[in-house]
């Protein structure tokens, strides 16, 4: 019973705090300066390999601003560097569903479908990416241009040689990844 009454004792203070404000980070005097400032703090802490604080910070901020997509594509990342594949897609789905022109998110969003053997989406993202970059300066919708082309490039060589080229394209991708190649 201890635990209802603290539950009601936490709701009402959160109810206190919104009192007279649209949301939390109006509540809590936030500027969006202020948490672009503490979204390059769990940048650093990226940069640092403290990836669990990275990832609280940056779950934070989205608790307290749920609807910037720029939030969500940064805890996407952080997930991703996690290996925490299916919230890494979540965070890019609400990250593309508020801002479908999010360039980063379609890239990552891609690359997670090719690992997952989705390929029909993964093109999908790389498209969507490459679509809103016609200039190709932006380094994410060129890097989709170019997991765009390998993965036609591999799509091809399997239509031509076969379902096995597919093992052998990755045998040798495992070999440079270890430095024997």
């Amino acid at each position: 019973m201890a635990q209802n009454s603290d539950i009601q004792a936490l709701h009402d203070q959160f109810q206190s705090l919104l009192q007279g404000h649209d949301n939390l980070v109006d509540a809590l005097g936030l500027s969006l300066e202020d948490i672009l400032a503490l979204t390059l703090v769990a940048q650093q802490l990226v940069q640092q390999g403290q990836l669990d604080d990275a990832q609280r910070l940056l779950e934070g901020l989205v608790a307290v601003d749920p609807e910037n997509p720029y939030l969500h594509t940064c805890l996407g990342t952080v997930y991703m560097q996690k290996g925490m594949d299916e919230d890494a897609r979540a965070a890019f789905g609400v990250a593309l569903a508020f801002n479908p022109e999010d360039i980063v998110a379609h890239t990552y969003a891609g690359e997670l479908a090719l690992e997952a053997g989705d390929v029909e989406a993964a093109v999908e993202h790389f498209q969507k990416a490459v679509e809103l970059d016609p200039e190709g300066k932006d380094p994410f919708a060129n890097r989709a241009r170019t997991l765009s082309y390998i993965t036609a490039h591999i799509l091809r060589e399997i239509e031509t040689k076969g379902p096995q080229v597919l093992q052998e394209i990755l045998q040798q991708a495992q070999q440079i990844q270890q430095g024997s190649a």
